[in-house]
């Protein structure tokens, strides 16, 4: 091999190193971080779906992780699902615990027997919202959705009055959620 090839060999390898070493790692931050929705859209999430409004802002990277994040002034909408095999009322208290650090105002729950076997899950709604003692940056509200074993969190951060303002918009997103646990093996250890 010529010195002039293995100097061809060289700038090749640089080249691609560069540009994969630096270049590359820098095209994510170069598109846009959110998108403005021009229609209704149903997002996928870990065991279900939800449909966001036409207008809101959507976070790419949130939504790519299963995890949908859509914001409409000052006001954001996180919506998160899972599966939760306990009674209900832990499933508050828990809730409390994680996003109010335990200040939240948790409703009274009826019944906390889990659904009758073989019969269809009752979808049930609640909601907790801060107590006077929690912090400055808890949730304005927290609608917890619970559907057999699914369970979906819909947590409205930011501006109280904007959100009170979008209570309508909230509840359409709360209420399109699906939840389909039946391709997920849910199920107690022993």
């Amino acid at each position: 091999m010529t010195q002039s090839q293995r100097a061809a060999w060289f700038f090749t390898v640089l080249v691609t190193l560069v540009a994969f070493g630096l270049v590359v790692p820098q095209l994510p931050a170069l598109g846009d971080q959110t998108r403005t929705l021009d229609a209704d859209t149903e997002v996928g999430m870990a065991t279900g779906s939800v449909v966001i409004p036409a207008r809101w802002e959507v976070d790419i990277a949130a939504t790519s992780q299963q995890t949908p994040v859509a914001s409409m002034g000052g006001v954001e909408v996180t919506i998160a699902d899972a599966a939760w095999l306990g009674g209900s009322s832990g499933l508050l208290d828990n809730v409390a615990r994680l996003l109010f650090d335990g200040d939240a105002v948790v409703p009274e729950i009826d019944t906390d027997d889990a659904d009758a076997e073989g019969g269809e899950p009752s979808r049930e709604v609640w909601q907790l919202t801060p107590s006077a003692d929690a912090a400055d940056d808890a949730p304005v509200w927290v609608d917890v959705v619970r559907e057999g074993e699914g369970v979906a969190l819909v947590v409205v951060r930011g501006d109280a009055a904007e959100a009170e303002v979008l209570t309508e918009q909230i509840d359409e997103i709360r209420d399109s959620i699906t939840l389909d646990l039946s391709t997920v093996d849910v199920e107690v250890a022993a």
